[in-house]
């Protein structure tokens, strides 16, 4: 154990916030950022510890008194850039003055006597910055992560982009105050930054420029498409296609499209799960593939409620609302999307079963936290890879404890994907293959009705 500390002392938070990233990136220290509500008794333990304190919150003084207490003789830094006037008569001749860029050097070298020597630094695979900090980045050298609540990380900004304050304050309303960047791909962006870094911390993003400001200067803004842009471009405005595989009266097709519409521009635009559909822009066959099985799913659900007399406007927006977030969590991973049973994932990683298993407890939470989420629809996107037999999970139900929506829905997954999977698919083989499958239980309605279906169309 390394009993050494080092203390940062400033008055802008943002020199805190960038210097956190950066040590972050590259050294496996605690970084403990001193805020308001920090205890004095907290800062006895804490030993091989970078701490920052900005001097502009209440009672710094007083933290700063008590860190001296428990860290006699300790290195101080102080970042000094003629707004410093907290010259308090403990701080002793170890102190380092000068502009950020030369502390960030200083810096460098007395963290790494609060390592342990000869002993390996681990790596971590992503690495942590303040939601704030980022308004300071500007056009983005490497992509963005989010970490949803089962610690997945989700891409929600690319290369290229550039950020706004807009972009920013989105997400704090949201409660989303750090976002991650990979630990392989920031290279660059350490490289960038540690040049630059008297300049980054002076010119904080402003808003995009206005029209007057860009032909003065004979510049184009980039056109950085939000997440509702995007939706509406790949989902709304290019339509999926729901007339396959049976066709629908054209009153029919309308109701499911305006459905299907209202559900984009409302729930998936304004919540998380918009970044979800994002995330595809960057995966052109896995988009396809998506697109085309929320396609097929609604309308093979839409044709069996009409059979069942389900088709009131709420079961319908139940269905679609499924067929659209059920296996997002695994928009990224079309190898997974493929997958329906357990004996499927003999060949899988330790990690990729975990991820599979445990999808449709996210898919259904996913529901449970957004507003416009139709009643009810997580009990469907948690079941949906139960089986008859209850082999299936994550519950392990059987045919008489799947809900009927549940079961409609399990059987327009599968008919769904044999139409991908098999381009020569055929309706005789199929309707043998669900008849030997989908016996008794709240399956036997669905399926009667599925048959039925089944018995109107042509196989290609």
């Amino acid at each position: 154990m390394v009993n050494k500390s080092l203390l940062i002392l400033t008055k802008d938070k943002i020199d805190l916030e960038i210097l956190f990233f950066l040590l972050g990136s590259q050294y496996q220290v605690p970084l403990i950022n001193i805020s308001e509500n920090f205890s004095d008794e907290d800062l006895c333990p804490l030993t091989g510890a970078i701490f920052g304190l900005n001097l502009s919150i209440s009672n710094a003084y007083d933290f700063f008194l008590a860190w001296i207490e428990h860290h006699i003789d300790q290195p101080i830094i102080v970042i000094d850039k003629g707004n410093f006037s907290f010259k308090p008569f403990l701080i002793r001749d170890n102190i380092f003055k000068g502009d950020l860029a030369e502390c960030y050097q200083e810096i460098k070298r007395l963290t790494e006597t609060l390592l342990p020597p000869d002993e390996p630094t681990p790596t971590l695979d992503f690495v942590q910055i303040n939601l704030s900090t980022l308004e300071h980045f500007g056009v983005l050298d490497n992509d963005i992560y989010l970490e949803l609540k089962t610690g997945r990380k989700l891409k929600i900004f690319s290369t290229g982009d550039q950020l706004t304050k807009e972009d920013i304050k989105r997400y704090a309303q949201k409660g989303i105050y750090q976002l991650f960047f990979k630990t392989s791909e920031i290279a660059s962006t350490i490289q960038k930054i540690t040049e630059n870094l008297n300049d980054l911390v002076k010119a904080p993003l402003t808003s995009p420029p206005d029209q007057k400001t860009t032909n003065q200067t004979n510049q184009t803004a980039p056109q950085i498409k939000t997440i509702p842009d995007m939706i509406k471009e790949q989902y709304i405005d290019s339509p999926i296609e729901f007339n396959f595989p049976f066709n629908l009266e054209k009153i029919h097709l309308y109701t499911l499209k305006q459905v299907a519409k209202d559900i984009l521009e409302t729930s998936l635009s304004q919540e998380l799960m918009g970044q979800y559909l994002v995330s595809l822009s960057s995966a052109p066959a896995t988009y396809q593939y998506v697109k085309k099985r929320i396609g097929h799913m609604s309308n093979i659900l839409f044709a069996i409620a009409k059979e069942l007399e389900w088709d009131t406007k709420s079961v319908i927006e139940r269905f679609v609302y499924a067929t659209i977030i059920h296996d997002m969590v695994l928009f990224d991973r079309i190898d997974l999307l493929k997958l329906q049973y357990n004996e499927d994932c003999e060949a899988l990683t330790a990690a990729d079963k975990t991820l599979f298993h445990s999808h449709p407890h996210e898919a259904a939470q996913l529901a449970r936290e957004d507003r416009f989420a139709p009643p009810n629809v997580d009990s469907i996107l948690l079941q949906h890879h139960e089986r008859l037999d209850g082999s299936g999970f994550p519950e392990g139900l059987n045919k008489h404890k799947i809900g009927p929506y549940s079961a409609a829905f399990i059987m327009a997954i599968n008919f769904a994907q044999y139409i991908l999977d098999f381009p020569s698919w055929n309706i005789k083989e199929y309707l043998l293959l669900i008849d030997a499958e989908y016996k008794g239980g709240n399956f036997v309605k669905p399926l009667h009705a599925l048959e039925a279906l089944c018995r109107t169309i042509v196989s290609p």
